[in-house]
């Protein structure tokens, strides 16, 4: 389809943008993940828009890449760096799991909500988005775990997932 060729074509062109990133040799490690940070930040504007546009699977190889990208860089990166990491990748992977969700490949958008609250236990958006997609799957039993221990986080963090600011897809 053109709509896949327009996606794919953005999907390359964040991650070429990723490999001049982490290819820039002179540069310092901290700088090269400060500025990969500064691309899946692009990376996730773009794919809110292909979101927007209902271009859902395009959006999910966006939000997924950007994400890879990120897991790649987690064992050079300590203290902030880490932090920051960390909290777009959640983001990144709410926002693909959302993507798969619309999709309704629920099995993928559950595995994927898993990986983000490995990430950050207490992320109640994640944990919300996976009692949905385990109830669109049928798994009652599964999405009752998830609203159970969604209900006895604490209230404080039941708003936005764990103290991290969540985004809107």
């Amino acid at each position: 389809h053109g709509s896949e060729a327009a996606g794919t074509s953005s999907h390359l062109l964040h991650n070429r943008d990723a490999d001049l990133v982490m290819d820039m040799g002179d540069v310092s490690s901290s700088q090269r993940v400060e500025d990969l940070l500064g691309v899946c930040v692009d990376s996730k504007r773009s794919g809110d828009l292909l979101y927007g546009a209902r271009r859902f699977d395009e959006a999910a190889g966006t939000f997924s890449a950007a994400a890879q990208r990120l897991e790649e860089v987690d064992s050079e990166v300590d203290g902030e760096q880490r932090r920051k990491t960390r909290v777009l990748r959640v983001i990144l992977l709410q926002s693909q799991a959302a993507s798969l969700a619309k999709l309704e490949d629920f099995a993928a958008a559950v595995e994927v909500c898993g990986r983000a609250l490995e990430l950050d236990p207490g992320a109640s958006k994640v944990l919300l988005r996976r009692a949905l997609c385990h109830l669109g799957s049928g798994d009652i039993p599964a999405a009752t775990r998830d609203l159970v221990g969604l209900q006895r986080m604490p209230a404080g963090d039941r708003g936005g997932g764990g103290g991290l600011r969540q985004s809107k897809t």
